[in-house]
């Protein structure tokens, strides 16, 4: 996303020093540049994209049915560059640099539109909601680390998806709190065998093995 807004607004920083160097001149036309300007008003994929980028779902679809629909090299430049959106936005996403609901408006945006292939789009949807999902286990976990809940943790830290940035924080984390919990449980068990509990030290010691 920031990349596309980037060009967009290069392009209209372009479009603006022409106007100022035309004022300028005196000159009342732009012919004599030898430059072509139409791409600023009437490229109908621009058009599209920047609709999509401002939520406008309904606007999007008008300028593609009007202008694009029935124009195969159009719409796979449509196509193209809203699956570069869609991708660009759960990649933000997952470095949590945006929301969910930011990614989840995009989508929503392009679907109503309807000019974007149904399956990729529900495809992207699930990529979206198993990295929600993902991020959602990986806080869980932190928090029964925390509460010293070490062999949950391990287990909720084990199903963070390997497509999530957190992942390699959760394998490293996940080995971590199994440490943790055994020389917990090797240290309950020398308390207990001190106190002549054998039998809870032995259970204890069953307990580290599993």
């Amino acid at each position: 996303m920031k990349i596309r807004n980037l060009k967009i607004k290069k392009t209209v920083a372009v479009f603006m020093c022409i106007m100022l160097f035309t004022l300028s001149t005196g000159c009342s036309e732009l012919e004599g540049l030898n430059i072509d300007t139409s791409t600023f008003f009437s490229d109908p994929v621009t058009q599209v994209i920047e609709a999509v980028n401002l939520s406008e779902y309904s606007t999007a679809n008008e300028i593609y049915n009007e202008k694009i629909s029935g124009n195969l090299e159009l719409e796979k430049e449509v196509e193209s560059q809203l699956s570069e959106i869609i991708s660009e936005a759960i990649d933000s996403y997952n470095n949590g640099e945006i929301t969910y609901d930011d990614v989840a408006i995009i989508l929503e945006t392009i679907e109503c539109a309807g000019i974007y292939n149904y399956t990729s789009l529900l495809n992207s949807y699930t990529e979206l909601e198993n990295l929600q999902e993902s991020k959602n286990y990986y806080e869980e976990a932190v928090l029964l680390e925390g509460d010293g809940e070490y062999l949950e943790a391990h287990n909720v830290y084990s199903q963070v998806s390997s497509d999530d940035t957190n992942y390699e924080s959760a394998q490293t984390k996940s080995e971590e709190v199994l440490e943790t919990l055994l020389e917990k449980l090797i240290a309950e068990a020398n308390e207990a065998v001190a106190d002549s509990n054998y039998e809870y030290a032995l259970y204890t010691m069953d307990r580290s093995c599993r």
